[in-house]
């Protein structure tokens, strides 16, 4: 079957009839002279973003505990906050990534592992992109942290 030209490969020369429906029959759309769609009465174009901010206070032990599981696939923007509000201890915090949240998937994100000294904050973004984002931490003694996570969409 021979492979014909269906459509104009002329750029100046393509033209495409759109149809609206009235709510009895299909209608072509309206455009002026020039070209430019017709719009009569009021357009109100709305841009529609979200923000997300979860926070909690967790106590990180000598085990890696890991917490704040996100779905980051719907976010154009996210990022961990750790404010480390045990004086004494310091503690280690990184992100983890995965396609699933089953626990064996989970691999570290290449993003920097911060060490976190008392009263001290860090924020943590990830540098690769998988569906799930988690925090990470570890201590070498029990410390006590405020986490935050913020997203906007």
């Amino acid at each position: 079957m021979p492979n014909n030209l269906v459509f104009n490969n002329v750029a100046d020369q393509l033209l495409t009839q759109i149809y609206g429906y009235n709510g009895s029959s299909a209608v072509a759309i309206l455009t002026d002279s020039a070209g430019h769609l017709a719009v009569v009465g009021t357009f109100t174009a709305s841009i529609i973003s979200s923000f997300i901010s979860e926070s909690d206070q967790i106590i990180v032990g000598t085990a890696t505990d890991t917490t704040f599981l996100q779905d980051t696939s719907l976010q154009k923007e996210y990022i961990f906050y750790v404010f480390n509000t045990t004086a004494a201890t310091t503690l280690t915090a990184w992100l983890q990534i995965s396609p699933t949240t089953a626990e064996s998937y989970f691999v570290d994100d290449d993003s920097t592992v911060y060490a976190i000294a008392g009263n001290e904050k860090k924020a943590i973004v990830a540098s690769k992109y998988l569906q799930y984002t988690r925090l990470a931490m570890l201590s070498s003694a029990t410390a006590t942290t405020e986490v935050y996570y913020n997203a906007q969409g």
